[in-house]
């Protein structure tokens, strides 16, 4: 009885083994199609671009466009002269647009002869200077820088034109500069110039008709 048993359970198990291998089998099957899908689902995606994604690199802020200074000249000396003979020009021209480029805002202006001193640029030319006579042939010569600093500096000129106010004769007129024939002794024109926040030199005060005025 026993071994008639025996035999029929050792009967039994190549079947059962082959029932099992086929479950696993099947369920590696299922395991490979569940995870295909998850791979594929939307989120699963997005997770892996994120993660597989080569990283971006940081964003840099442009540069800041370079500063197109007024009269910008070479070197410091050539900006001096370039804005002082601006002034000529804007006297010649009684050009406003160039006044407001080459002086600061609040700019002062005196004139050692008369002890006249004025505010503002356009107080200065617009409202006085431009009103009381016309000029032509205006330069200023013998420019000389005497101190510069990084902010700031002091140079001297002569000058000469010709001018007429409403009922008179063209007259000509020389100031002269430190070194001119006939020279003064500290030059007719004091310029003080002074860097602007954009980093450009601009006049910042102008003493005229003051060669017998020390400066700076």
């Amino acid at each position: 009885m026993s071994s008639q048993n025996s035999s029929q359970q050792d009967g039994n198990q190549p079947g059962e083994n082959a029932a099992k291998i086929a479950i696993v089998v099947a369920l590696i099957g299922l395991i490979g199609v569940l995870a295909q899908a998850a791979l594929n689902s939307p989120i699963i995606l997005t997770l892996l671009e994120k993660t597989t994604m080569t990283p971006s690199s940081p964003a840099v802020s442009p540069m800041p466009a370079s500063v197109n200074c007024p009269y910008l000249g070479e070197n410091d000396q050539k900006t001096f002269e370039n804005l002082i003979q601006a002034e000529a020009q804007a006297v010649n021209t009684k050009s406003i647009d160039i006044i407001q480029q080459i002086f600061t805002q609040d700019a002062t202006f005196y004139d050692a002869l008369t002890g006249e001193s004025w505010n503002g640029p356009l107080t200065r030319y617009r409202d006085t200077l431009f009103v009381a006579a016309e000029f032509r042939n205006v330069t200023h010569f013998d420019i000389l820088p005497l101190q510069i600093y990084d902010n700031l500096a002091y140079v001297i000129s002569g000058s000469q034109g010709d001018f007429h106010r409403s009922g008179q004769d063209w007259q000509t007129f020389f100031n002269g500069s430190k070194i001119s024939n006939p020279k003064t002794d500290y030059g007719s024109d004091h310029w003080m110039l002074v860097k602007n926040t954009a980093g450009c030199w601009q006049i910042q005060r102008l003493e005229f008709n003051a060669g017998a005025v020390s400066f700076p």
